[in-house]
């Protein structure tokens, strides 16, 4: 039974007199707020999550959303209402919670962080959510300077270009529709990037023949960009068909992705 602060719900059998179950069994809504489940309809579970990839906070969300010509029970409750809210809450954060407890197999970014694994003098790091619930790290690392990364091994870990559609056309595809920016500048003067005439996120960047780690100026390494001459890849904008009439865009608006999955 997890640790939170949401209470657990009893129920009675015939084999058992009392039985307790807790915020992430299907039964846990039903019983706990009788009112606003008038029809016994099971709640969110864990197994709802692991079979249909549903999590908590996406549960809520939906049943909670206001849908015109559908009657919804759930705000009719008054304080009833209020307090499924704090226990949905107290559910999500939960379910969170548990996400960092239990152990889980080593995924892309294990794989990113072996390739730079190297004597370190100290390690920070902290763990924040995204929009829709998903963790993820700030992490910094202090390496002793004779084991710092070379910059032939900084591209083991971190790219920037856009992949070769022939070789992996799986990864080519994935970049090409979550990590290209924009476009934005000359050919999208609206985009919601642009202040001043100019992109906040400093893009395009220029073209980078090989990647470097310069002694000044923080450390920031100018990864590998090469141009189309040098032997880089190009694709076409992503969007609607129309959009698609502007040039083909090339590693200069790709944001830096781990190459290793």
């Amino acid at each position: 039974m997890s640790q939170s602060a949401v209470a657990t719900s009893s129920c009675s059998t015939v084999t058992e007199l009392v039985r307790r179950i807790d915020e992430f069994h299907r039964s846990y809504n039903p019983l706990h707020h009788v009112l606003l489940h008038p029809l016994g309809t099971d709640g969110w579970s864990l197994a709802m999550k692991q079979e249909l990839a549903v999590t908590a906070r996406q549960y809520y969300a939906f049943h909670l959303r206001y849908r015109p010509g559908h009657f919804n029970i759930l705000p009719r409750g008054r304080r009833l209402f209020q307090q499924l809210l704090v226990d949905a809450e107290v559910k999500v954060e939960a379910d969170r919670l548990n996400y960092i407890r239990i152990p889980h197999p080593p995924g892309r970014c294990e794989a990113c962080c072996t390739c730079c694994a190297a004597a370190s003098s100290a390690i920070m790091h902290t763990i924040e959510w995204q929009k829709r619930g998903l963790p993820h790290a700030h992490i910094v690392v202090w390496m002793v300077p004779d084991d710092k990364p070379r910059p032939d091994q900084i591209d083991d870990c971190v790219v920037a270009e856009l992949p070769d559609p022939a070789e992996d056309p799986e990864l080519h595809d994935l970049v090409r529709s979550k990590m290209v920016h924009g476009p934005c500048g000359g050919l999208n003067p609206r985009s919601a990037c642009m202040s001043d005439g100019a992109c906040t996120k400093k893009f395009p960047r220029n073209f980078q023949r090989e990647t470097v780690v310069p002694e000044r100026g923080g450390g920031y390494p100018l990864y590998r960009r090469r141009a189309p001459e040098d032997g880089g890849f190009t694709t076409e904008p992503r969007g609607r068909p129309a959009d698609r009439d502007r040039p083909r865009l090339d590693s200069r608006w790709v944001a830096p992705y781990s190459g290793s999955y």
